[in-house]
């Protein structure tokens, strides 16, 4: 399974890429936006941890590049937003992201996510 850690914080695309390589996960990472949906167009993701706050293309249109233009229509691409900001749990743009994780990062939820992800797959076999 391959994921993509999408943050402009050095430590915390580290700190999801360290839980995910405990688990044997298959892990890239971009620095921005535009690598983000460059490296879509290459790899074929089922986790997209996804940063909202950015510089240039924030993770909200970077996420809306990824679902309109880039995946396919029928995708099985989880993105999860991971964000200090907590108000977008009740805010419409959640309806973007397929789950939101609250900063600070807690391991317990990068964890359930690839275990549900990895139960998820398992059932489609």
């Amino acid at each position: 399974m391959k994921t993509l850690v999408v943050d402009d914080n050095a430590d915390n695309r580290e700190l999801i890429k360290e839980i995910l390589s405990l688990r044997s996960i298959n892990c890239f990472e971009a620095k921005s936006g535009l690598d983000a949906i460059k490296l879509a167009i290459q790899h074929d993701f089922r986790i997209i941890f996804m940063d909202v706050q950015m510089p240039l293309i924030n993770g909200l249109n970077t996420t809306n590049v990824l679902r309109n233009k880039i995946l396919p229509k029928n995708s099985q691409t989880k993105i999860i937003a991971v964000t200090a900001y907590t108000e977008y749990k009740n805010d419409s743009i959640s309806s973007w992201f397929d789950e939101i994780i609250p900063k600070p990062i807690e391991i317990e939820r990068i964890n359930a996510c690839i275990s549900n992800e990895l139960l998820r797959i398992s059932n489609q076999k």
